[in-house]
């Protein structure tokens, strides 16, 4: 029975920290899935995302559910104890420079204990990416913890957010980079995939 509540509590100050967000404009995706011709115990899917002309690619961590929710791309465990998110941020290509800072001041406001942990950054899909590890207490005195990077498209500027418990963090960052790490853009029309072998 703790467990359950546990667990219950810990959904609903996920729930209720994305409840907390400022709106932010967004692109429409289609989000499609395919399952790769590679023989697994369990199956492996790629989604492919479009939106305004533009292609996008990546891996779905197995265990994981994709959802297609109003312009918000979100992934969830059967569990319910993490969840990540990929949206737009900022429309267009003419979006002007990525300033990370701005958007992580923007999350400070709806939650004004939140402390930064980390800062870093990285490649994502040929763009260098901002990336910041957050923690922050929530409802029933739950703190959760937040990795959220940033990074620049012709659609306009991604957010691809992974948020959990102190305890699943880790798991949920696992997640995180295995979408980043295979995540690709098409360029000229033309989008690139990584495919995996049959001896992998």
């Amino acid at each position: 029975m703790k467990t359950t509540c546990a667990i219950g509590c810990i959904v609903l100050a996920i729930a209720g920290s994305f409840a907390a967000e400022t709106p932010t404009n967004t692109s429409v995706w289609q989000l499609t899935l395919k399952r790769e011709g590679v023989p697994t115990i369990k199956p492996i899917f790629r989604a492919h995302l479009t939106a305004s002309g533009e292609e996008f690619a990546f891996f779905v961590p197995q265990g994981l559910a994709v959802l297609n929710d109003a312009g918000k791309i979100k992934f969830v465990n059967p569990d319910g104890n993490c969840i990540m998110t990929l949206r737009v941020i900022e429309s267009g290509a003419n979006a002007g420079e990525l300033d990370a800072q701005h958007f992580l001041q923007r999350f400070s406001a709806n939650h004004p204990d939140a402390a930064i942990r980390a800062e870093f950054v990285r490649r994502v899909a040929d763009h260098y990416a901002n990336g910041f590890d957050i923690e922050w207490t929530a409802d029933k005195s739950i703190t959760l913890c937040q990795r959220t990077v940033y990074t620049h498209s012709a659609l306009g500027f991604l957010e691809f957010t992974a948020t959990a418990d102190r305890a699943n963090f880790p798991t949920v960052q696992a997640y995180l980079e295995s979408v980043l790490t295979t995540f690709r853009v098409s360029k000229n029309g033309r989008l690139e995939e990584i495919h995996i072998s049959p001896n992998s």
